[in-house]
């Protein structure tokens, strides 16, 4: 069960930062009409996830990895949730942006550490050393959220009425706001119940 609970919580993750990768063109065109910020967007989120993969060693040590894992994922959906909710520009929208991403940051760094206590939890109950094959199961949860995305996001897309090159409407910005932000917070909600439960 931890490994079936933390492969669904990183496929939440995963799915999270796939749709947010996604939409970021459509929300920097036609909800904040700056496309020309997008290549700071992108930038910020990886330093962002530098220094929260940095913070992230001696917060588990000090609260374990679990714990940092679940606050981390907190942080992440409270941060999308800001952005579904207020009305932001591009500023504000890429500073609350780069503050949840330390929520998307820090489960990066411990992911392998937590596949790992799987294993040890896995031999423990059954005897078993099953190592290698939970370890190879990292990839999973990526490659199944980089398929998946596609269909979230068109179907989001086709909702909101988008066509390319349109005017923006007041659908369409709806979509676009609810794609980049509510849609992932769902999926991440989902994977945080799961590694919650499980």
């Amino acid at each position: 069960p931890p490994l079936i609970g933390l492969m669904l919580a990183e496929l939440g993750r995963y799915l999270g930062r796939f749709i947010i990768f996604g939409f970021a063109f459509y929300y920097f065109k036609y909800v904040v009409n700056n496309l020309g910020v997008i290549a700071i967007f992108f930038t910020g989120l990886n330093v962002v996830c530098f220094f929260g993969a940095i913070a992230t060693a001696p917060l588990a040590k000090k609260f374990g990895e679990r714990n940092i894992y679940i606050l981390s994922l907190c942080l992440f959906i409270i941060g999308l949730i800001a952005v579904w909710i207020l009305p932001m520009n591009h500023t504000s929208f890429m500073i609350v942006m780069f503050l949840a991403y330390l929520g998307y940051g820090m489960p990066d760094a411990l992911g392998v550490a937590m596949y790992s206590a799987t294993v040890d939890y896995g031999e423990w109950k059954t005897g078993k050393n099953a190592r290698g094959f939970i370890m190879s199961l990292i990839s999973f949860p990526i490659k199944s959220a980089i398929f998946i995305r596609s269909v979230i996001i068109t179907s989001v897309l086709v909702s909101a009425g988008y066509v390319a090159d349109m005017a923006p409407t007041p659908e369409l910005i709806s979509g676009i706001k609810n794609g980049i932000a509510l849609v992932p917070a769902l999926f991440i909600g989902a994977g945080l119940l799961f590694i919650l439960v499980l």
